[in-house]
């Protein structure tokens, strides 16, 4: 039995002719350009200092608002700093009366108030 290391090389596949196969061309990296960033309209700098008056105003007009009673905002800018007020659990808007916003605080007083009169 001969040692395999002393064995001729290994031929598969008889006498056949071996189609050489041509090597792959590897195209070069094409660099992906991104597109230029444009800044937001307003910075989140101008916006929480916007932010800050449309609270103070809330503030001044009391505990329940409605949209017209802010002065100074644009629909937009109503909507947006009610929004994220609402998020902070600032305010809070009426689910019976669309439009009409209450402070939390407001809120939490009438709930305590009226959970004195429940218990």
């Amino acid at each position: 039995m001969p040692i395999i290391g002393e064995s001729g090389p290994l031929t598969f596949g008889g006498d056949q002719e071996v189609t050489k196969v041509p090597p792959q061309v590897e195209q070069p990296y094409t660099q992906v350009t991104q597109p230029t960033y444009t800044p937001p309209p307003a910075t989140a700098t101008e916006f929480t200092i916007r932010h800050i008056e449309f609270i103070n105003s809330v503030n001044s007009v009391g505990s329940c608002f409605s949209k017209d009673q802010i002065k100074g905002f644009s629909n937009e800018d109503f909507d947006q700093h009610a929004q994220v007020a609402e998020v902070d659990k600032y305010i809070t808007q009426l689910k019976n009366h669309p439009g009409i916003y209450c402070t939390e605080q407001y809120t939490q007083n009438i709930i305590k108030t009226l959970k004195r009169y429940t218990d």
